[in-house]
């Protein structure tokens, strides 16, 4: 015997036997402020707002400590607009390939960036190491959150990181 409940007219395929299973979110306390030896292991397009709180395409940069220790493995991001120049400061783009690749761009560079800065070029970045000095800042929710607020070059390699299985 079928007896679909309904709601608002229409019927409902599920009924009180579904649940959801319990998760937990996992959180993590922020890194301590410091100096870290970190690894670029992806770069994303991620939906968000511009400067203006209108919709666009954001990048999401993930660093990965790689120096041993109880934090190794961990994750850090830097997010930045597609921008690369304009306004009457450097953008986070700016400031994060800057600190990648150590090297500051002319100002033929930076007008031309609409050519060399590829999805090809991003790409290239990976794997690239680097130190990241971070901070804490408290959440609008409350707690503690890490910002990067540099990127500065590796003093020397480390291991690529491996991620444990």
């Amino acid at each position: 015997m079928n007896t679909k409940e309904k709601l608002n007219g229409n019927d409902m395929p599920l009924d009180e036997r579904f649940s959801m299973p319990k998760q937990e979110m996992k959180s993590y306390d922020p890194l301590p402020a410091g100096v870290y030896q970190v690894e670029l292991t992806d770069i994303e397009m991620k939906d968000g707002t511009d400067f203006q709180g209108n919709p666009a395409q954001n990048l999401s940069f993930t660093f990965v400590v790689i120096e041993d220790g109880e934090n190794y493995g961990r994750k850090l991001w830097a997010n930045a607009s597609r921008k690369f120049v304009g306004g009457t400061k450097p953008s986070n783009l700016y400031k994060i390939i800057t600190g990648i690749l150590n090297k500051q761009f002319t100002k033929e560079e930076c007008a031309s960036s609409d050519e060399w800065l590829t999805f090809i070029f991003l790409n290239d970045l990976l794997g690239k190491q680097n130190l990241l000095a971070v901070s804490q800042k408290d959440k609008q929710t409350g707690g503690k959150k890490n910002v990067i607020d540099s990127i500065l070059p590796a003093k020397s390699l480390l291991p690529a990181y491996a991620k444990a299985d």
